[in-house]
């Protein structure tokens, strides 16, 4: 099951679409709040699908960084992909949660297809922070075997084939 927590109610309603169309089952919040009180009911959430920024002028306010934090200590091995339309500063980065991927507004339908349905598991790059620096600039760089183990998604990218030879040439 994918947990859509996204403040932007057309952007949600969208995306829960997209996934199911892979037979995720989904459920949705509009603020972080929202997101952890469902995951503390015990809703059997897999992949957690947040944006970064959701403004929430409560008390207790959580953005999708911090979100993704408390979920992964409720639920360890949860996957997560965060999602904003500006590319993260390194201090975000550097609080992902490992194995996270990032994936940038506006993306297509393809793109949020892929990155829900990836194997995080599966990559086959080694990224340091020379692999980082040298790819801040890319539409896409996969650090799965980075010690930071953050996955940046590219942009209208068009094949799995294209990722592993940008991965290559990046090394």
């Amino acid at each position: 099951m994918v947990l859509v927590a996204e403040d932007e109610p057309t952007v949600r309603t969208l995306a829960e679409s997209n996934i199911a169309e892979l037979d995720y089952a989904t459920l949705s919040a509009a603020t972080g709040r929202e997101a952890l009180a469902l995951l503390n009911e015990g809703a059997p959430v897999t992949v957690l699908f947040t944006d970064i920024n959701m403004p929430d002028e409560s008390e207790g306010n959580l953005d999708g960084i911090e979100l993704a934090r408390r979920a992964g200590e409720l639920r360890p091995g949860l996957r997560v992909i965060y999602t904003s339309g500006s590319p993260p500063t390194d201090d975000m980065i550097a609080l992902f949660v490992e194995g996270s991927t990032f994936l940038r507004k506006p993306y297509t339908r393809e793109e949020l297809l892929r990155v829900v349905r990836a194997d995080p598991e599966a990559a086959d790059s080694k990224f340091c922070q020379r692999g980082l620096d040298r790819a801040k600039n890319a539409s896409y760089v996969d650090l799965a075997g980075c010690p930071l183990g953050v996955w940046l998604v590219p942009p209208r990218c068009p094949c799995d084939r294209i990722h592993v030879a940008q991965r290559r040439m990046w090394l």
